[in-house]
């Protein structure tokens, strides 16, 4: 696809590149400069390091700026000033002006009692079953240990059945002892369990709207991050991976956005332990915090399940204004002892790469641009002026982008048990690397167990999981993509000949390339333990009331050490900048107590649920940092006390209570009339005292209409219909701790006042804080049809947030940013799920299974009060979705002067438009449709699973962040070779601007155009594979139970007209997902 854009790199070899983005407001007159680095420390978090000594001779500066960049303002405040500055990664070290070097980016009678025992194939009791003799209205339901009575006589018979099984008919003997009965799982889709919020159900009989991912599809992908392998498999469930780096953030939106300024994370619940899906970090890794689901094994996963309308949701009141996610852990089963291994390796590698200018065509693309501007090559042109080989060509995609990650994974379990008591114990190691050279990623240790138990009598059961996992992960503090495909083609090599790095000395010993290797050096090493446990216990008080309490404990330490050694500078800088190491310990700690009373009965031919319980929950995190610096030697760097220099640098303690009571009742007439009522009233620390507390409710009603003698009569054809409609409410408290209250920090000075540091206040208060709220709609029919063979689910919902808890900006006046507030704004969306399962072919050795789901979700704007005075003005169109782009309308380039053109708000011409009133352009950044296509093909112990992902959406091509072409910035300057097609005398009609040396506005003008804004829509083929598993005398002969070999690919290959690296990120610079081939095999002992 042919660009049409042009590019300006950015990409940033220096280390200082991360601090250029950041931008500081001040003002005053005559402000000594302790001053400035203290606001610069307040606004940014960067520390300026200096001996005393060095100010001198420094004299104050008087200055009146606004979000300026921190690089510009450091050239002003030291723009006559003896000393100069340089920025690695946080810091920022002053020296006199000549050492400096250049910036681093349910009775009848005559009848007699009838009992018997309902138990599963596992041994297991099976409560809630309706036991009916056939012909007439007498009915009985099994209590919770499987046992039920009912009045019949000999020779009747008993209709037996329950959700998730196939039903049972059993003719009533002489003694009216009926003994154990086993009921046997039902193959249909619609009788598989799901779990709900303090429950389970079936899609058959489910009042909501929820989806199921087994834990054997997410097996079948070689991934970390349990998120991952749910992309394509559910409806209105859309999840972006943002980095192919190990441990990458990943977005998660169940149905659209529902909050403005809140995110729409969804709530998870793991073993009915809520858990945290949030981390912070101090140091600078390349991924940032990235996602704490990359701590949990998806080894341990038996099943997710994805709660998505307000029946389905409010119960769980605040937490899950944008969905839930149920995640339940493997557990103990009955049986013999079983001993599995599960081992597979593989390798990952980059899928894609640009296609750029070689050295001939890159030379040549400078000089022109020299030319274009009449300006002579400079001292600092080293891609020109000799300093490096003008013949040289390197591709450095291929240098530093070609490498193939090696991974490995291996898990081995116990389990087995009695009927009374079972067992589950696993472990599991992996180890992943890097596709950058000579890097390693990190390696996993995890263990989960699982030891469940009940008396003999039946009536008392006591549960404990638990899973503790333990990662050590080693990231550089960039990515390196952004470099390879921006770093001039003969820029040097990376190694001397010595296989030393290589900093290309000038004549006068200082460094003219910073080798990309380096950040290798700069060693970011991140330590993570996760412990989520859960205590259940359960007692039958009587036939039909159990009393149940949950305790739930989820723990999350992360420890870092990032460092800054010698090595990571170039020889002629390391006298000036001094070692430094920064460490973090960052604690998130939650536990939740939540007791509960269960009531089951059964009148006539209908059943009664209900729940009514409560919640306890108290989170905090706990964040700690320490900086030390002027360390002696490298191999000190580990140790804060071998450092002369060292201080705090944060300290911060937050305390998250939550309490809740709530109350579901369901009602189910002949399982053809269902009615389900949840309501919850919850109460949350993140709100003042009068408005701390709010309440939730929804309501939903089902008709299976396929149970009607009528429909049975008329339309044998059709095995399950469906009819569901459903409204109710939830709300969100996600904001940060404490925003109701006035806040103050301890000011950042090294001094303080007298040598005693004071307090300052950072946020004003608000306490009168309410809830943000969403109410959500959801109608469906489900059809099924032959014998369920074709199984189709539709949904169409429309879900309205106000309320909006926002931020809004106020003067500099007032001496804060802003202030946290509720809005009128009202925000929504509108979409449709649906959902096809088709049975192709059922064969005895052969079989095809199909699954497809689509969704199309549209967010809105509806209102907003005030928006065009507000802060917002410039963000937000009502009409249109909040996550918008209001970008410049791009009219090509002009044939005369080979300038970019622009039409502006009156539709004029011209090359200068105004940087906010002329962004008429608005791009819709979120997907239009997604969904994914699955088939299932096996041929007796032959399987094939193949699972494509689609999705329809807009994203940033390669432009987004790139230099002008023509133009050499911090030793990068390279462009795809579409940048050829250029304009380069009047009358040229061209897609590409003249090429140009010197940066100016049209870089922010390129940036902000429509036409940067392409189709990045995309097919991918997201999880291939392919699995044998030996016959039987195979495994006879082996003393096996089972042994099977598989293959499995992820990200196996993609469609997509996009010009970036890749669709899904929508970003042209950094790392991929990677494709993912691993070989493996499982036995079972």
């Amino acid at each position: 696809m042919k660009l049409t854009t042009i590019l300006l790199t950015v990409a940033i070899l220096q280390a200082s590149a991360t601090g250029i983005a950041q931008e500081i407001t001040l003002s005053g007159k005559d402000l000594p400069l302790q001053k400035a680095f203290a606001v610069i420390k307040k606004q940014t978090g960067y520390v300026v390091f200096y001996n005393k000594e060095l100010l001198t001779n420094t004299r104050p500066v008087s200055l009146h700026v606004q979000k300026m960049p921190l690089e510009k303002f450091l050239d002003i405040i030291f723009q006559e000033q003896p000393l100069g500055f340089i920025i690695r990664n946080k810091t920022i070290v002053l020296a006199p002006k000549k050492k400096t070097e250049q910036q681093l980016i349910f009775s009848v009678s005559a009848t007699m009692p009838v009992t018997g025992i309902l138990m599963d194939e596992k041994e297991q009791p099976v409560p809630g079953a309706s036991i009916v003799v056939k012909g007439s209205k007498r009915g009985a339901t099994s209590g919770y240990d499987g046992k039920f009575r009912i009045d019949a006589n000999p020779g009747d018979r008993l209709i037996i059945s329950s959700i998730g099984f196939i039903d049972e008919e059993i003719i009533v003997n002489k003694e009216g002892a009926l003994g154990t009965i086993v009921l046997k799982l039902s193959a249909s889709k619609l009788d598989e369990v799901q779990f709900i919020a303090y429950g389970t159900t079936t899609k058959r009989l489910s009042t909501g709207n929820i989806s199921t991912i087994k834990g054997d599809d997410i097996a079948k992908q070689p991934v970390t991050n349990p998120l991952l392998a749910m992309q394509g498999r559910v409806p209105g469930l859309h999840i972006v991976q943002r980095s192919g780096i190990k441990g990458a953030s990943v977005d998660v939106q169940v149905q659209g956005r529902n909050s403005i300024g809140n995110g729409s994370q969804p709530l998870y619940i793991i073993d009915g332990v809520p858990y945290n899906n949030d981390l912070t970090i101090m140091g600078s890794s390349a991924i940032g915090a990235g996602n704490p689901f990359s701590y949990i094994n998806p080894n341990d996963i038996e099943s997710v399940d994805i709660l998505k309308d307000a029946d389905a949701t409010s119960i769980y009141g605040s937490r899950a204004a944008s969905g839930a996610i149920i995640i339940t852990t493997k557990k103990g089963k009955a049986g013999k002892n079983n001993i599995n291994i599960v081992f597979q390796q593989g390798v990952s590698q980059l899928t894609r790469k640009y296609k750029l200018l070689n050295t001939e065509q890159y030379l040549v693309m400078r000089e022109e641009a020299k030319a274009n501007d009449h300006d002579p090559v400079g001292p600092s042109d080293y891609d020109l002026n000799g300093t490096w080989d003008r013949n040289r060509y390197t591709d450095w995609q291929k240098a530093l982008l070609n490498g193939k990650a090696k991974y490995t994974d291996a898990n081995l379990s116990f389990s087995g048990g009695s009927a009374n008591t079972q067992y589950l114990i696993s472990g599991t190691y992996h180890r992943e690397t890097s596709i950058f050279p000579d890097y390693f990623a990190g390696q996993t240790g995890a263990t989960h167990f699982n030891i469940s138990s009940v008396s003999s009598n039946n009536k008392f059961k006591i549960q404990l999981t638990g899973s503790y996992l333990v990662d050590e992960s080693k990231n550089m503090s960039a990515d390196l993509t952004s470099i390879a495909i921006s770093l001039a083609p003969n820029a040097p090599a990376l190694y001397n000949e010595d296989g030393t790095l290589n900093w290309q000395l000038d004549e006068n010993g200082k460094s003219t390339f910073y080798n990309p290797l380096a950040y290798r050096e700069l060693k970011y090493n991140n330590k993570t333990s996760n412990l989520v446990s859960n205590l259940t216990l359960s007692y039958l008080l009587t036939k039909n009331i159990e009393l149940k309490n949950s305790f739930g404990f989820n723990k999350i330490n992360v420890s870092e050490v990032d460092k800054q050694p010698a090595s990571s500078n170039s020889p002629d800088l390391r006298p000036y900048i001094p070692r430094i190491s920064s460490f973090g310990n960052t604690r998130n700690s939650s536990w939740i107590i939540e007791p509960q009373i269960n009531y089951y009965g059964k009148f006539r031919a209908g059943t009664l649920q209900a729940t009514v319980g409560g919640t306890i929950d108290q989170r905090s995190k706990e964040m700690q940092g320490l900086m030390a610096m002027g360390y002696t030697s490298d191999i000190l760097m580990d140790d804060p006390t071998a450092a002369p220099n060292s201080f705090a640098t944060g300290f911060n303690y937050n305390q998250y209570k939550y309490a809740g009571a709530f109350a579901r009742l369901n009602a189910n007439w002949d399982n053809r009339y269902i009615i389900s009522l949840n309501g919850r009233r919850d109460g949350s620390s993140r709100f003042g005292h009068e408005n701390q507390f709010h309440n939730f409710a929804s309501a939903s009603a089902v008709w299976i209409f396929s149970n009607e003698d009528i429909v049975k009569d008329k339309i044998p054809f059709l095995s399950f219909g469906k009819l569901k409609i459903g409204y109710g409410s939830t709300g969100t408290d996600q904001i940060n701790d404490y925003e109701y209250m006035t806040l103050y920090s301890t000011q950042y000075t090294i001094l303080g006042y007298q040598g005693v540091k004071g307090l300052e206040p950072t946020r004003l208060s608000n306490p009168y804080l309410q809830w943000e709220q969403t109410n959500k709609f959801d109608l469906g029919m489900d059809f099924g049809f032959f014998n369920d063979r074709i199984l189709i689910q539709s949904r169409f919902y429309v879900n309205r947030s106000n309320n909006q808890l926002l931020n809004f900006p106020l003067s500099n006046v007032t001496g804060f940013p802003g202030i946290r507030s509720n809005s009128p704004a009202t925000l929504q969306n509108k979409g449709i799920e649906i959902t096809l399962n088709t049975a192709n072919i059922r064969k005895k050795y052969f079989t095809w299974k199909t699954d497809l789901n689509f969704t199309l979700n549209k967010n809105k704007l509806v209102k907003f009060p005030g928006l065009e005075s507000s802060g917002y003005a410039n963000d937000y169109v009502i009409g249109l979705p909040v996550n918008i782009k209001r970008v410049f309308d791009f009219a090509g380039v002009d044939p005369q002067n080979g300038l970019y053109v622009f039409r502006d708000r009156n539709g004029k011409l011209t090359s200068t438009p105004d940087q906010l009133s002329d962004r008429v352009v608005n791009i819709a950044m979120d997907p239009t449709f997604y969904g994914g296509l699955g088939n299932s093909f096996r041929y007796k112990g032959l399987q094939l699973d193949i699972l494509l992902q689609f999705v329809k959406q807009k994203g940033e091509g390669y432009y987004q962040y790139g230099d002008l072409p023509g133009f050499f910035y911090s030793r990068a300057g390279n462009q795809p070779v579409t940048v050829l097609d250029r304009w380069r005398k009047p009358g040229d009609i061209s897609p590409v601007q003249y090429f140009s040396s010197t940066q100016s506005n049209a870089l922010q003008f390129l940036s902000m155009r429509g036409s940067v804004y392409e189709n990045a829509s995309f097919i991918r083929v997201k999880n291939v594979s392919i699995s044998w598993s030996l016959p039987a005398p195979w495994l006879k002969k082996c003393n096996l139970a089972n042994a099977q070999l598989f293959v499995n690919a992820q990200n196996l290959a993609t469609i997509s007209d996009y010009s970036g690296l890749d669709p899904e990120t929508r970003s042209s610079k950094s790392l991929p997902p990677l494709r993912t081939i691993t070989g493996g095999f499982k036995l079972t002992l």
